[in-house]
């Protein structure tokens, strides 16, 4: 993903990056929508502090080291179950037993499932966006963060591309508006004059006070032969 973004073109002028979002407008814009969806990676890849929560080897030591507690709260249960009975030992022996029971199997479940995104599914979505994976691991942290800036530098680019083509048909437009004018007269010798026909056309239509219409003295001959040109 970085790469796509810093390769420039032959010329310097442009990058892969503003080629592919080009790409994608013109062949198949409805694509554009995966910049909504990965969206908040932009703001957690922005964040030391959130990419530090996704080290996904710290959150499966810290699983294991509160799976060895919750045995010890079992074996913890069984030595005071052999202490005389009373009611507060009684009702901490059940509190511990109720959370024990719900803890221990869903650290167990979570455990296996930190350990599957490790080991497969993290590595599968690097390889989908590109990454190395031929060492069989991909760094979360690197992963989210890398995702995360080519998002902001998508949608920026995104932004330019809207923003040229925008220019592009005010400037067509304008063309447009430009060659659009009053249609040419055609001389009685059959020679289309579009210059010297706009420019009479404008000046005999009536425009400022101070204007005079156009006769053959303007260009310095008859006007019986300025007539017949026209």
């Amino acid at each position: 993903l970085p790469n796509i973004t810093a390769t420039k073109t032959s010329d310097g002028k442009s990058t892969m990056l503003s080629y592919l979002v080009s790409l994608i407008e013109n062949k198949n814009p409805e694509s554009h929508q995966f910049v909504q969806e990965l969206a908040p990676l932009q703001k957690v890849a922005s964040s030391a502090g959130d990419l530090a929560k996704l080290d996904l080897a710290q959150l499966g030591v810290e699983l294991q080291e509160l799976r060895t507690k919750t045995a010890q709260c079992g074996v913890l249960i069984k030595a005071l179950q052999k202490e005389p009975q009373t009611a507060d030992n009684n009702t901490v022996i059940q509190t511990l037993t109720t959370f024990n029971d719900i803890a221990s199997p869903a650290l167990t479940d979570l455990t296996k499932r930190v350990a599957e995104l490790q080991t497969s599914t993290v590595i599968r979505v690097g390889e989908y966006y590109g990454e190395d994976v031929s060492k069989g691991t991909v760094d979360i942290q690197s992963l989210i963060k890398n995702l995360g800036l080519f998002v902001r530098d998508y949608e920026a680019e995104l932004k330019s591309v809207a923003e040229r083509n925008e220019r592009k048909a005010r400037m067509a437009s304008g063309a447009a508006t430009t060659t659009s004018g009053a249609p040419a007269r055609t001389p009685r010798n059959g020679t289309a004059l579009p210059g010297l026909n706009l420019a009479a056309t404008s000046l005999n239509a009536g425009g400022s006070t101070n204007e005079r219409p156009m006769t053959g003295r303007t260009y310095g001959v008859s006007d019986k032969a300025f007539e017949d040109l026209l």
